[in-house]
């Protein structure tokens, strides 16, 4: 689990030598010629920034894409956080193998006609 919050513009948003604990935020895309328009998507900051909205670029990075494989569901879905109590805790090393996936696995794939 990671914490986040949406995108605030004029916010310092941080990294670390430990890129587990650089800054997450959403960001919903408003430009109508951007292939992510209208899409809230989460962003990682991996350069210090200050008023640089999230974009494909030197600034950020997707912050959380799928995988598709098996073993990227399982570890999504068998997160075991350090503190169930606490939405900013981080996870335990070991994620819950016997954890159940969605069924079809992949729970992002839409239905096919």
């Amino acid at each position: 689990m990671r914490v986040y919050n949406a995108y605030s513009h004029g916010t310092e948003y941080f990294t670390y030598s430990d890129d587990r604990y650089n800054d997450y935020v959403t960001f919903t895309d408003n430009v109508s010629t951007s292939e992510t328009y209208n899409y809230t998507l989460m962003w990682k900051a991996v350069k210090p920034s200050e008023s640089v909205k999230p974009d494909f670029g030197v600034y950020w990075q997707r912050g959380d894409t799928c995988s598709k494989s098996l073993d990227g569901c399982k570890l999504r879905f068998g997160f075991q956080p350090k503190d169930s109590a606490n939405s900013s805790t981080t996870g335990k090393a070991k994620t819950n193998t016997g954890a159940d996936l969605p069924f079809g696995g992949f729970p992002a794939a839409k239905a096919f006609s």
